[in-house]
């Protein structure tokens, strides 16, 4: 009896200090975040709506925009297209942003400014701009957070309130420590590593994070590891649900922002990009295909503007950089052809 009470005395004791310490941190993350509770079940907007993207737009007033992440900053010169076209131009090229953000900027900056442009160009990837929930936590949702609110019924009808398991349901309004778990790491990781390096050489929470982003910048990261860390990310456009256009589409922010741009009088130009992943039209998955076919028929047959990826366009996969990003050459061919098409349809309107 007596060795069996022994047993038992560590377990006890681990399962004490267990709860007592996600009490603990439970009440800071309220401390901190001063969350009603429960919680919403979706992120917290923490901050007003960011102005300087509207600021941009009344200060250079211009009459194109390019709207897309990090692939439209690789893929396209706006320099020559703004001397090919003789348009004042603006490109708004944000790492990691997606639809959600897209639908946001083009609400609260581009259709607020005091000068509308004539021309918002979005360029995207697949079934990125039917993907409602792609890129919006983690990371991602710390740009999100700086231009949304939670007074936008859209963004968290359609960006977060998605369907979760049951048990991830209860943990994300109940139980704090869940919730904000990736906060908790970085509060971890923003207290510890000055702590290590501050007794070496003096680095400070300033220096640690100048250092990171020396280390861990795109050009220096093995091109082989990032290409396979994209490819998984990318990977998450291409599920059988996400390939169903007619049920992906109303509950998507693309009718929004189709409804932003006729209400503002702002013609919306639909770009998309090609990857690495595929190197032919035949080489397209068929429900890939059909989706796009569904998604030019549908936005066409909104008044939008369409332009499809050309493999014929003469770019290889030696002008890409990793799956999805071009490299200079790749820039070069796809600027002087997304220029011709462009100028095209600039002539038909």
């Amino acid at each position: 009896m007596d060795s069996s009470n022994r047993t038992d005395h560590p377990f006890t004791r681990f399962l004490l200090f267990f709860i007592t310490g996600l009490v603990l941190l439970s009440l800071l993350v309220l401390a901190k975040r001063d969350w009603e509770y429960p919680l919403s079940g979706h992120p917290t907007f923490e901050r007003g709506v960011r102005r300087n993207y509207l600021n941009d737009m009344n200060n250079l007033r211009p009459e194109l925009v390019l709207l897309g992440d990090s692939t439209l900053n690789w893929g396209v010169d706006d320099k020559v297209v703004s001397a090919a076209t003789g348009m004042k131009l603006h490109k708004i090229g944000i790492q990691g942003s997606a639809s959600a953000l897209w639908y946001l900027l083009i609400k609260n900056s581009i259709a607020q400014a005091d000068f509308k442009p004539e021309v918002v160009a979005i360029f995207f990837r697949d079934t990125m701009l039917t993907d409602p929930a792609y890129r919006v936590y983690g990371e991602y949702f710390l740009k999100i957070d700086e231009y949304g609110n939670d007074a936008d019924e859209t963004l968290i009808s359609k960006a977060y309130n998605i369907p979760r398991s049951l048990p991830d349901r209860f943990l994300m309004r109940f139980l704090p420590v869940y919730a904000e778990r990736s906060t908790i790491q970085g509060w971890i990781n923003g207290w510890l590593q000055p702590l290590l390096t501050q007794p070496v050489n003096g680095c400070d929470y300033v220096c640690v994070e100048y250092a990171k982003a020396r280390v861990f910048n795109f050009v220096r990261l093995n091109p082989a590891v990032y290409s396979w860390d994209v490819i998984s990310t990318e990977s998450q456009l291409y599920t059988a649900d996400k390939l169903l256009f007619d049920q992906q589409f109303k509950d998507s922010f693309l009718p929004d922002i189709i409804r932003l741009c006729k209400r503002n009088g702002i013609k919306l130009v639909l770009v998309r990009l090609g990857t690495n992943r595929f190197s032919s039209r035949a080489d397209e998955p068929f429900l890939l295909r059909r989706y796009l076919v569904r998604l030019e028929e549908t936005v066409k047959a909104a008044g939008v503007a369409y332009m499809d990826w050309d493999y014929e366009n003469g770019i290889s996969a030696s002008d890409f950089r990793d799956s999805v990003h071009m490299n200079a050459g790749g820039r070069e061919i796809f600027t002087k052809v997304f220029v011709k098409d462009l100028i095209a349809l600039l002539e038909t309107k």
